[in-house]
């Protein structure tokens, strides 16, 4: 859902720290969660001199995630908060990687037979579309925790990838998958019922009654 961008956007840099050069990190030397590379391809896009990652600016930040990661999975086409759970994960794994979880995850839950090619087109979205959102943000979390287990830095980012994802209480990390369940349009059978209307008596009320009932008394 296009409208959803801000939100997940904002939820986004929740995860993503300032200036880094991690080391086993392939990424490099990134600042708001773009790389230099990514920088210095934005920066050729756009016909501007090259610089340093470090002097992004907020503002262009934003272009970035919303070009290249954002329209790229169709996320404007998919549903809330599966929206976030993916657009997650497509700038922490990349867009390709992203896209085959979820396609690997619409199979499983619809019984599709999508090709598993990392690119996340209207059929796609069809399918993912007709998944419950809930389901599918807990299976797709799950999924994205399978893959990066198989990477070889596991050891040095695994506990951090974990608590991005699930969350961590103790560190006051509130994890991808609830926000994304949080964002979740929730179905429509589970509105609460309207309240029942209470009958109201007021004293005008009261007195009208005991002023009746003593002129029948008094005619008796």
């Amino acid at each position: 859902m296009e409208q959803n961008f801000k939100q997940c956007l904002k939820f986004l840099y929740e995860h993503e720290g300032g200036l880094t050069n991690l080391k086993n990190d392939r990424g490099g030397l990134t600042n708001l969660g773009v790389t230099h590379e990514e920088y210095d391809r934005y920066r050729r896009l756009k016909g501007e001199t090259l610089r340093s990652v470090s002097m992004i600016t907020m503002e262009e930040a934003e272009d970035i995630y919303h070009t290249f990661y954002w329209k790229t999975i169709q996320a404007n086409l998919l549903p809330g908060g599966i929206d976030n759970a993916i657009f997650d994960m497509a700038v922490n794994n990349g867009v390709v990687g992203a896209s085959k979880a979820a396609q690997r995850v619409a199979n499983k839950l619809m019984g599709a037979k999508l090709s598993i090619d990392g690119h996340i087109g209207p059929i796609s979205c069809d399918v993912i579309d007709d998944c419950e959102p809930h389901v599918f943000i807990d299976a797709f979390c799950d999924e994205r925790l399978r893959v990066d287990s198989g990477f070889f830095n596991w050891g040095t980012f695994g506990r951090a990838w974990t608590n991005r994802v699930n969350g961590n209480s103790k560190l006051r990390i509130t994890g991808v998958r609830e926000q994304s369940k949080l964002m979740a349009v929730l179905p429509a059978n589970t509105a609460k019922p309207p309240m029942p209307i209470q009958p109201v008596y007021t004293s005008s009320i009261f007195a009208g009654i005991t002023s009746l009932l003593a002129k029948l008394f008094h005619r008796a």
